[in-house]
């Protein structure tokens, strides 16, 4: 069901798109020149303040528009209204239906659409420049137009100064042929309200505030210039007799005129002049007013101050930039309520009828990651002791990481050889010269106890031990070796240096696990009778030489 901007229900004969194209059109007459904000004194803001206490906001929102000249409100505006475009936003369908998703998908295609055919602003320049101006006065209320057939063509802009609240808790458009303004009609206008504070709408603007800062920091601006020209500049003084003084007086004027700035006077020597100075003659207190109202001007807007003293500004200070973070998402969530409430209901009813699924419009407000600060966490689990999946690691900091392969003990780096091309792969980690010495050193030591199970014995081994041991082993040894066989010799076969040491770092790092998963109970019997047959014919040996030498003496 549809309601209008006063929650009232809209008849569903009445669920259809406005008429097309543009109904608030500008004209010459719409420039005015009425400087609401030149010699502004703190009496004037009163009045203004005064004015729209009573719902005439005129005044109010053209102060609001003048005021932005102030280079320090613009530069601070600039930037809440920056933050507000730069953060990301989607529709959310209104449940799990495939109806839904297609709704929400069409719909946010068509709100992203630029637009550069017409002179219509598009949704997220719209949101940027009429939703996001609505933070001085309080609200803004741009004209929705609409296509044939119920399709979004852009919006049109308004300024704030063309409503009233005159008799009314909710704008009226002021039109020439209703000074005290006409309703709103329903699915033209999006009503957005920017509110600093509850209760009426026309107090919750932040012009209240800034438009005192404004006052101040424009007078002590003016002072600061009249400081200057006085000190900063020399007062020429030229004393004449009395003759001199009627005849040559206006010459001696214009002669001071050209000589140097403004600021002399020509005096009979009769006169006795003194020139008073104010106690410091630095300007401090003019720059100490002017630093103060820029601060509180950024305070107000942004949160935070961004000046020199105050740290790292917006970037370096953690505290003020989560200040500044929430004052950003309660914009965003403001100016979604608005579009979810005041334009998307419309938006779907118009071209998928009025009992389709509304999606809802959700900024992502999730507060940017700080890498150090993982990183810090990550090295404090590590020396405690725990490790950390590499995925998580990747996520959390935004850098891809792979584990470093430990360096074989006692092997050291070389360098490689004239001709040779270095390994550039994540297992530089491992120098190629140490893997390739250590996978030497096993595939020797593999073939030492291979010789076991070969067909034509070790001349080395004792006869006897040979024929006990033999059978067993060559029975043993490749049950237990053959899962590993395969891959040392497609190692093995290896000619590219930088292939070779990642397949033999892979495999050496994968080598533990896959010991653990072997039954190597065999191997171990034949190796454990083998070392105490060695040992026992050795005994045997000894002990016969001892007697040989017993026998001899």
């Amino acid at each position: 069901m549809l309601v209008d901007w006063k929650g009232t229900p809209i008849p569903e004969a009445d669920a259809r798109p406005p008429a097309p194209g543009i109904s608030v059109l500008w004209e010459p007459a719409d420039r005015y020149d009425d400087q609401v904000d030149r010699d502004l004194t703190p009496a004037k803001v009163d009045t203004i303040m005064k004015a729209a206490d009573t719902g005439d906001t005129r005044q109010l929102c053209e102060l609001a528009d003048k005021i932005e000249k102030n280079p320090d409100i613009a530069a601070a505006l600039g930037t809440r209204r920056a933050a507000i475009a730069a953060t990301d936003w989607q529709l959310v369908p209104a449940d799990d239906s495939a109806q839904a998703r297609r709704i929400a998908e069409e719909t946010e295609a068509m709100l992203r659409d630029p637009r550069p055919d017409n002179d219509l602003l598009s949704f997220e320049s719209m949101i940027e420049t009429e939703l996001g101006s609505g933070i001085l006065p309080g609200f803004a209320c741009p004209e929705i137009v609409w296509e044939r057939g119920g399709r979004l063509a852009g919006f049109n802009p308004l300024e704030a100064r063309h409503f009233t609240f005159l008799d009314s808790r909710t704008p009226r458009l002021i039109t020439k042929q209703h000074s005290e303004g006409v309703e709103l009609p329903p699915a033209k206008f999006l009503l957005h309200w920017h509110r600093a504070k509850g209760g009426d709408a026309v107090r919750g603007g932040l012009i209240r505030c800034i438009a005192w800062m404004h006052c101040f920091q424009s007078n002590g601006t003016k002072f600061l210039l009249r400081f200057i020209e006085r000190y900063g500049m020399p007062f020429t003084v030229a004393k004449v007799d009395e003759q001199s003084w009627r005849k040559d007086r206006s010459k001696l004027k214009s002669l001071i005129q050209n000589f140097g700035p403004d600021g002399g006077g020509v005096f009979s020597k009769a006169v006795e002049l003194d020139l008073l100075q104010a106690a410091t003659n630095t300007g401090d207190v003019y720059f100490s007013l002017l630093e103060y109202l820029r601060g509180a001007i950024e305070r107000v807007v942004l949160g935070q101050t961004a000046t020199s003293g105050d740290g790292g500004g917006f970037s370096n200070d953690g505290a003020q930039h989560m200040v500044r973070m929430d004052i950003k998402g309660s914009d965003c969530r403001q100016i979604a309520a608005s579009v979810n409430h005041r334009l998307l209901p419309y938006a779907v009813a118009f071209r998928y009828g009025p009992d389709a699924p509304v999606p809802r419009m959700e900024y992502d407000l999730k507060p940017a990651k700080d890498a150090q600060a993982e990183a810090n966490v990550i090295k404090t689990l590590g020396e405690a002791g725990w490790d950390v999946d590499e995925e998580q690691i990747t996520e959390a900091t935004g850098y891809k990481v792979t584990r470093r392969v430990a360096q074989p003990p006692g092997s050291s780096p070389s360098t490689p050889s004239t001709g040779s091309t270095p390994s550039t792969s994540p297992s530089d980690a491992a120098p190629l010269s140490a893997v390739r010495t250590s996978l030497a050193a096993a595939l020797q030591a593999l073939g030492n106890a291979a010789a076991l199970a070969a067909d034509t014995p070790d001349p080395d081994l004792p006869g006897d031990l040979a024929d006990s041991a033999l059978p067993a082993a060559r029975e043993a040894l490749p049950a237990w070796l053959g899962p590993l066989q395969a891959d040392l010799d497609r190692i093995a076969r290896i000619e590219d240096p930088e292939t070779f040491a990642s397949a033999a770092a892979a495999l050496t790092a994968d080598l533990p696990a896959r010991l653990e998963e072997m039954d190597t109970s065999g191997f171990e019997d034949v190796l454990t009778e083998t070392m105490l047959a060695a040992i026992a014919g050795g005994k045997a040996d000894k002990a016969a030489e001892l007697a040989a030498r017993e026998n001899q003496g």
